[in-house]
């Protein structure tokens, strides 16, 4: 497969910031690198298998029909046969032939739009045929506090070992992230992109731009411990300053990059590796799964989901999803989009008028909007069944 032509539309996406909606491109809120460089891979992969099926050679010349037959058709029918590891893949890949087409255009690299699929196709073609993420399916494991405080104690004997400020410097924003990630459920490129003033402490706002997809997240909720880790690191900074930053080594060999802060991207990499090498030496890795920092993601969600559940009645977790609904019109239409999908189940019109959420529905939805989703599928990838098994009791 050439992907001479192709690969200059990823290119052009970074240096863009590229991302489907105008606002957010104009501010820089686009697709972060790294979402490029997994859309990316998934597009090579797509095209590949496409090519050894049918012998095309370039992606101008696959069509719909090619994506259909042979990339999804034969991944559904391995998943339903035990390969769950396609869900991942196959809901990703949707993202990445869209967001492909949308740039494919825009970038001038084609004279129009190269379009693969249909993103509504695709998606219904998932649906119907039950294909999901489920957290019990992929690598990353679901942390527990006690998974965290582990790893942030070997990350604390890491930077008593060391003499390098600059590791110091890493292992701090390491264990701040660890904090922040299991607290507010933001993720680690959102984090490290946040500059003190997006965070409001009158009013407890915490906003973060330009997170997985290029989507801006207000938080509707933040706990106290939210607020406190948040009051410490902005402490004492100017406004506009990064929340976190790692410096370039004085003894850097460019010149230009000595005492630098290093870029978002970097700090990433980095930290990532970090707290990934703290928690082998902590032995938190398990069952087949692995600790990062989205795996404190996934453990605020469960956590938030039983605060839910404890500590609110029925009528009071329906009121306080219809207030962020009040305060919010984006997420209000994104709520109403959920239930117009629920009701088109329905062939019976008077019981689709009627249909209001269940109880378990509101609570995924709560949990959904505090790690800014608004979506309720996406939750089968944050509380399994298991979940739902050991709190039927309690609801």
């Amino acid at each position: 497969m050439n992907f001479k032509k192709s690969d200059k539309v990823f290119e052009w996406m970074k240096e863009t910031s590229f991302a489907v909606s105008e606002a957010k491109q104009e501010r820089g809120a686009g697709y972060s690198n790294r979402t490029v460089d997994k859309y990316k891979y998934d597009f090579h992969r797509a095209m590949k298998i496409v090519e050894e099926k049918t012998g095309k050679n370039d992606p101008n010349k696959v069509r719909p029909n090619d994506i259909y037959n042979f990339v999804y058709a034969p991944m559904i029918e391995e998943y339903k046969q035990g390969k769950t590891e396609h869900a991942s893949f196959l809901r990703g890949l949707d993202d990445a032939l869209h967001a492909f087409a949308q740039a494919s255009k825009a970038s001038g690299v084609y004279k129009r739009e190269i379009r693969t699929c249909d993103k509504r196709k695709t998606s219904q073609m998932l649906n119907e045929n039950k294909v999901f993420r489920y957290s019990k399916d992929t690598t990353v494991m679901q942390a527990t506090r006690e998974d965290k405080e582990k790893v942030v104690e070997q990350l604390l004997l890491m930077k008593e070992k060391t003499n390098s400020e600059g590791k110091k410097q890493k292992i701090d924003a390491a264990i701040n992230v660890l904090d922040l990630e299991l607290a507010t459920g933001r993720r680690i490129s959102a984090l490290l992109r946040s500059h003190v003033d997006n965070y409001d402490k009158e009013t407890g706002q915490y906003t973060t731009f330009g997170d997985k997809g290029g989507k801006d997240n207000e938080s509707y909720f933040l706990t106290s411990e939210a607020k406190e880790i948040l009051d410490r690191v902005t402490e004492g900074k100017n406004g506009g300053a990064m929340i976190f930053t790692i410096k370039y080594s004085k003894n850097h060999p460019d010149p230009n990059k000595r005492g630098q802060d290093k870029p978002v991207e970097s700090m990433r990499k980095e930290v990532s590796a970090l707290i990934k090498d703290a928690a082998e030496k902590a032995g938190v890795n398990r069952d087949g799964q692995k600790f990062s920092s989205h795996a404190c993601r996934k453990g605020f969600a469960e956590e938030r989901a039983l605060d839910y559940i404890k500590n609110m009645s029925a009528d009071e977790r329906r009121a306080e999803l219809q207030r962020r609904r009040d305060i919010d019109p984006r997420f209000n239409a994104r709520i109403e989009k959920v239930m117009d999908h629920i009701k088109s189940k329905f062939k019976n019109k008077t019981k689709a008028a009627n249909r209001q959420f269940t109880d378990k529905e509101i609570i995924q939805l709560l949990v959904s909007s505090d790690i800014n989703h608004s979506r309720k599928d996406v939750m089968r990838y944050y509380l399994g069944e298991e979940f739902w098994e050991s709190v039927e009791d309690l609801l």
